[in-house]
């Protein structure tokens, strides 16, 4: 049995996501009339957390 086992340093490890990405994903899809999102908030056991780019 012979493998090829792909060069590592050309696969991706981590994706990069951005809040826009997610924020037209949420948007895309509410429903009809739903207004859409502007902003994103994390919920933690402390409370409501607002996204902050480089942070999460």
């Amino acid at each position: 049995m012979i493998v090829s086992i792909p060069d590592v340093t050309v696969v991706p490890f981590f994706t990069t996501i951005t809040e826009t990405l997610i924020l037209d994903e949420v948007n895309a899809s509410l429903p009809m009339g739903v207004p859409p999102y502007n902003d994103l908030f994390i919920q933690t056991a402390g409370g409501r957390a607002q996204w902050a780019t480089g942070i999460f």
